[in-house]
């Protein structure tokens, strides 16, 4: 008789962007973790805060960028689902600033997480 492999069990401190897709990528491999966060919410530096009056605004990061193509493929599937969108700020004169893709949440910044958390 084989003995099955022993159960291991995988805990992720924060449900911002590293341990939704540390999370996403360990479930792939069958794995079940679980994620503890201390805030209400999920996104971490991509937080959304909510006031009295149903006032929301973001805090933390302003845009996500991509540096490598496991990224781009995250950035891509939030387009998709309209969770994110391409953003370029300009100065006064219409400048760009950079030459940058830079990517926000839509509506707010923890948007781009939550379909990641499900």
């Amino acid at each position: 008789m084989i003995n099955p492999p022993p159960t291991r069990n995988i805990a992720i401190i924060g449900a911002g962007i590293a341990g939704i897709i540390c999370a996403k990528t360990l479930k792939a491999y069958g794995v079940d973790p679980v994620i503890f966060e201390k805030s209400r919410g999920l996104g971490g530096r991509l937080a959304t805060r909510r006031m009295d009056g149903g006032i929301g605004f973001d805090h933390g990061a302003q845009y996500v960028t991509m540096r490598t193509t496991s990224f781009e493929q995250v950035i891509d599937a939030a387009v998709e689902a309209d969770t994110a969108e391409s953003w370029q700020p300009r100065l006064h004169s219409q400048t760009l600033v950079s030459e940058q893709d830079w990517f926000v949440g839509t509506p707010t910044m923890n948007a781009f997480i939550k379909p990641m958390a499900e």
